[in-house]
Parts: C-alpha cells; sequence; structure tokens
C-alpha cells in the first residue's frame, strides 16, 4: 500500500464517526437514485394502467432525491461550477427528450 493510501485510510479509520454516516448517506442516496430511474425505464410499466402517470412521477423523484442528496450532503458549489453542471444537466435532458428522433436528410 502506497503512503498515500495509507494516510487516507487512516485519517478514515480515527475519523470513522464523521465519516461513516457520510459514506452510508453517499451509498443509499445513489441505490435509491438507481432504483427509481431503473422503475422508470421498466418496459413493464408501459403495458400497466397508469403507466404514464407512474413514470412522470418516477421522473420527478429522481430530481428530488438529487436534490436532497445535495442537501444531506452539504455540497457546496462556486458560480462556475454551478454553471458547468447546469449545462451538463441541460444537455443530459436535451439528449432524453430528443433521443427517439431521427434526422431526415444526410449532412
Amino acid at each position: 500500500m502506497s503512503l498515500y493510501a495509507r494516510l487516507a485510510w487512516d485519517g478514515i479509520r480515527k475519523n470513522k464517526r464523521l465519516y461513516l454516516p457520510y459514506i452510508l448517506t453517499c451509498v443509499g442516496a445513489v441505490t435509491m437514485y438507481y432504483m427509481m430511474r431503473e422503475l422508470r425505464d421498466s418496459p413493464l410499466l408501459e403495458s400497466m394502467k397508469g403507466g404514464g402517470s407512474s413514470r412522470m412521477i418516477l421522473s420527478l423523484g429522481t430530481w428530488v432525491i438529487a436534490v436532497f442528496s445535495a442537501l444531506f450532503l452539504d455540497e457546496r458549489m462556486s458560480a462556475v461550477q454551478m454553471v458547468g453542471a447546469a449545462c451538463i444537466l441541460g444537455g443530459a435532458a436535451f439528449a432524453e427528450l430528443y433521443k427517439g428522433k431521427k434526422r431526415s436528410g444526410a449532412v
């Protein structure tokens, strides 16, 4: 084990009262996010009665989990990081909205 890895591990081990809740919150938030996302993208949801409404609610749930994760984990970002995050999220939302549409003309 390298010196830096050993120093990091010793720091985590000595301050486990501080790091353990943070790590468990991270694991729980990621688990809930991917569970909601997998349920939202399930093909069985389309065949169910009220599947469209359920899909919309699950989509909203993923955003709620992301916001609460940021609040619980106390992430602080500068203005430049906020603009970068908005660009990334906007690009991802744009790609999700237009992923099924094909271009008709050749470039």
